[in-house]
C-alpha cells in the first residue's frame, strides 16, 4: 500500500490517510461570520474528493479579530448550529473535520471589525511603508498603530480562544487547530519583530510564547482529549522575526505545552530592507507563495522540526504533485501533507492519486488569481483553473437532454475548456484552431522562467480533450463560408487577441521583434535588448533575456512595473530587476521606435534616445474578433480576450459558464 494512504492516529483520532485540507479564507459567510449554503457544498465536495482530514477555515474567536469580511466565525454559541452543519459536510465523504481557531490581530483593521486593532506591542504591521498593493483588508496604508495589549486584554484573549474550542466541540469537530502563524495575533506574540514588551509575555523566548501556551492549556481544559494542532511559523522570513534555530529550540516546548502535532507554514508582514532581499533569492520573501517560487519550498523546515518533537508534523506550502506527496511522506520528512490550493484546483486530487489516476489531476499552478487575490481584494475565493470552486452548485456538469452542433473556433484556454464541457455535457463539438497547435497565449506564457508551470494545466486540458468525442482541426481558419457550409446549432468565437503594434513602431525586423517571438525562440536577442512595455508580458521577457546574460532595460509608462498583477509577483520581479541589473525608465512614454533605438519623453517633457541591438515590443493586446455570418437560427458567443484582452482566470471562468448552459 501506498505510505499516503495509510491510516495515522493523532491523539486518537485516526485518519484515513495522510493527506490534509489546509484552512483557506473564502469569504463565502456572511458579515457576522455564519455558514452560508455556499460555504457547505464547497466542503462536501472536498470531503467527497478523498483527502483524510479537512482543516475548515480559520474562525475568529473575537469580533476584533475578524480579518476577511466574510470569514467564518466562532466567537459567539449562536453560530454553532451551523458550525454543526459544516462539520456535517466536511464529514460526508469519510473525512475527518477539524477546526481552525484565529485571532487577526494588527492584520485588520478597525474598518472590518468595528473594534481596536490588537497587538502585543504598539507596532503597525508596516511600519509606515505601504501595505502591498491589492491588499484591502485593512482600510490604511499600514500607518495605523494598534493598541498594545494590557493583561486584561490578553486574559480576555485567552478565554475568548476556550470559549471558541468549546463551541468546536459542541459543534462536532474532531480536532482543533489553533493558528500561530503569518504575523496573526499568537504569532506577533511570538516575533521578536512585533513583540517589544518588558513584562512576563515578552523579554526572552519563553515569554514570547507565554500567550500561545496559555491558549493551549485553556483550549485543553475545553476540548478533553480531542487533538489540539498548533500551526507555527518555521521562520518569519523578515529581519528580526523568528528563526529556524529558535524554533527548533521552541518545538518540543510547544509540544510539552499540550500539542499534539504541528503545521510549519512560514511567512509574516513587516518591512524587507533592500540589503536583506538581496541576501536572499527573489522568492524568500512571497507569503502567498506563487507560481515564481519553488514547490514545496518550507519542506525543509517541517522536516528539521520532526527531528525535535515526538508529535506528528505537518508539511505545507506549495505541494501540488503526488510525486512531492510520496517524497514528503515516504523520505520521512514529515507525516502528513496539508494542501491548500492544490483543492482548490482538483478536489479529487487524493481519490485520483489512490486510485492510480495522476494523468487526470489538475494541478495548481500557483497562479493565485483566484484565491489569494480575489481574497485580499476580500471578495469570495475562486480558482482559474477549476471556475466551480465556490460555484458548487451554480455549474453544474448535468449531461444535457438536447445534444448540439457546436463549433468552437480558437484553441486557447477559453476555447478548449468550452470545448471540453459541451463535450462533457453531451454535445457535438468541433473546436478550430489556425495555428498548428492548441494553446494559444498558454503556449506563450508557460516559456517564461517563472512561469512554466502553466504548461501543465495546457497539458491538462490537452489530455481531456483527447478522451473526449472533440473533432480537433487545426491549421485552419474559419470563416462564414466554413460556418454556412457546417449549419452548426452554436458558435463559441474564442479567438483571443493578439499583440498591439501602434503606430510609432516603424516596422518590425530582426532588431525590432515581438515579445512573443523572443519568449517562443522564433528570433534572437543582442546584447543589449530593450523592453518597450514593463507590464507581465514585458517583465516576463526581460528575466528570460537576463538570464541569458542580456544587458536588459525596460520602458514603462506607468509610475510601476506590472501595475495590473497581485502584490507577490511585483514583488518578485522588482527583487529580480535589482539582482540582475535591470534598467528601469518609468513614467516614460515612447514616442518612436525603429531600428535598435527608442525615443522616450518623461514627465518633465525631456525627450531621450535609448539604444540597443534588439529592441522587443511587450506593450499589450488587441481582441482578434473577425466579424462573422452565420446561419439563420444559429446562435454566437463570445468569450475570453476577443471580447476584450483580460487574464486566464476571466477566460476560462467563461467558457465554463458557456459550456454550462447550453
Amino acid at each position: 500500500m501506498d505510505k499516503v494512504f495509510e491510516k495515522i492516529n493523532i491523539r486518537g483520532l485516526e485518519l484515513k490517510n495522510r493527506l490534509m485540507m489546509s484552512a483557506m479564507v473564502t469569504n463565502y459567510n456572511t458579515e457576522k461570520g455564519e455558514v452560508t449554503d455556499r460555504l457547505l457544498s464547497y466542503h462536501r465536495e472536498r470531503s467527497m474528493g478523498g483527502v483524510g482530514l479537512i482543516e475548515a477555515e480559520a474562525a475568529y474567536v473575537h469580533p476584533s479579530g475578524k480579518g476577511y469580511v466574510g470569514e467564518l466565525g466562532i466567537y459567539d454559541d449562536r453560530l454553532i448550529e451551523g458550525l454543526r452543519r459544516l462539520v456535517q459536510h466536511m464529514k460526508e465523504g469519510g473525512a475527518r473535520a477539524m477546526a481552525q481557531i484565529i485571532h487577526c490581530g494588527r492584520r485588520t483593521s478597525k474598518s472590518v471589525t468595528g473594534c481596536d486593532v490588537l497587538a502585543p506591542s504598539a507596532i503597525s504591521c508596516y511600519m509606515g511603508d505601504k501595505a502591498p498593493r491589492g491588499m484591502i483588508i485593512a482600510d490604511h496604508s499600514g500607518d495605523t498603530i494598534p493598541k498594545e495589549m494590557s493583561r486584561d486584554d490578553i486574559r480576555q484573549m485567552i478565554e475568548a480562544y476556550r470559549l471558541a474550542a468549546g463551541r468546536a466541540v459542541k459543534a462536532g469537530f474532531d480536532a482543533i487547530c489553533i493558528h500561530a502563524g503569518h504575523g496573526y495575533l499568537i504569532s506577533s506574540f511570538i516575533s521578536p519583530f512585533s513583540n517589544k514588551r518588558n513584562d512576563e509575555y515578552g523579554r526572552d523566548e519563553q515569554g514570547r510564547y507565554r500567550f500561545l501556551f496559555e491558549i493551549l492549556r485553556a483550549v485543553r481544559s475545553e476540548v478533553g482529549d480531542r487533538p489540539i494542532v498548533v500551526k507555527i511559523n518555521g521562520e518569519d522570513f523578515i529581519p528580526g522575526g523568528i528563526t529556524l534555530e529558535e524554533n527548533l529550540v521552541m518545538a518540543p516546548h510547544i509540544e510539552r505545552a499540550g500539542a499534539d502535532a504541528i503545521i510549519v507554514s512560514s511567512g509574516t508582514v513587516g518591512p524587507v530592507t533592500e540589503t536583506y532581499s538581496l541576501n536572499k533569492p527573489s522568492y524568500t520573501f512571497l507569503r502567498t507563495l506563487p507560481m515564481c517560487t519553488p514547490r514545496g519550498v518550507y519542506v525543509y523546515m517541517a522536516e528539521a522540526i520532526k527531528r525535535v518533537v515526538g508529535i506528528p508534523v505537518i508539511a505545507v506550502g506549495r505541494i501540488n504533485t503526488p510525486e512531492m506527496v510520496r517524497d514528503i511522506i515516504n523520505q520521512n520528512k514529515a507525516d502528513m501533507v496539508a494542501m491548500g490550493r492544490g483543492l482548490l484546483a482538483d478536489p479529487y486530487f487524493p481519490d485520483k492519486m489512490e486510485k492510480g489516476k495522476e494523468e487526470e489531476i489538475r494541478q495548481c499552478i500557483a497562479c493565485n488569481q483566484g484565491c489569494f487575490e480575489n481574497l485580499f481584494h476580500q471578495h469570495p475565493i475562486t480558482c482559474m483553473i477549476n471556475p466551480r470552486t465556490g460555484r458548487e452548485n451554480e455549474l453544474k456538469l448535468d449531461r444535457t437532454k438536447s445534444p448540439k452542433k457546436i463549433i468552437v473556433i480558437g484553441g486557447g484556454p477559453a476555447g478548449m475548456e468550452a470545448a471540453r464541457i459541451s463535450a462533457l455535457r453531451g454535445h457535438k463539438v468541433t473546436l478550430y484552431e489556425k495555428e498548428s497547435q492548441l494553446g494559444g497565449q498558454l503556449r506563450v506564457a508557460c516559456k517564461a522562467p517563472s512561469r512554466g508551470e502553466i504548461v501543465n494545466y495546457m497539458d491538462y486540458l490537452h489530455r481531456e480533450i483527447e478522451k473526449l468525442p472533440i473533432e480537433i482541426v487545426t491549421g485552419t481558419e474559419v470563416n462564414s463560408t466554413i460556418i454556412k457550409n457546417l449549419k452548426p446549432d452554436v458558435v463559441i468565437r474564442a479567438t483571443g487577441a493578439k499583440p498591439w503594434i501602434p503606430d510609432f513602431v516603424e516596422s518590425l525586423s530582426n532588431r525590432v521583434v515581438l515579445a512573443e517571438e523572443i519568449l517562443k525562440d522564433e528570433k534572437k536577442s543582442g546584447e543589449v535588448a530593450i523592453v518597450a512595455g514593463g507590464g507581465l508580458v514585458g517583465c516576463e521577457v526581460a528575466e528570460l533575456l537576463a538570464k541569458r546574460g542580456k544587458r536588459v532595460i525596460i520602458i514603462e509608462m506607468l509610475e510601476d512595473i506590472i501595475p495590473e498583477e497581485f502584490s507577490d509577483t511585483q514583488k518578485y520581479f522588482q527583487n529580480l530587476l535589482v539582482e540582475y541589473g535591470i534598467q528601469v525608465f518609468k513614467k516614460s512614454i515612447i514616442q518612436r521606435i525603429s531600428e535598435g533605438e527608442i525615443l522616450i519623453e518623461n514627465e518633465s517633457g525631456e525627450k531621450k534616445t535609448i539604444y540597443g541591438d534588439t529592441i522587443v515590443l511587450a506593450l499589450g493586446y488587441l481582441s482578434e474578433c473577425e466579424e462573422l455570418e452565420v446561419p439563420e437560427g444559429t446562435k454566437i458567443f463570445t468569450i475570453g480576450d476577443c471580447v476584450k484582452p483580460r487574464k486566464i482566470i476571466d477566460a476560462v471562468f467563461e467558457a465554463y459558464k458557456i459550456g454550462t448552459s447550453l
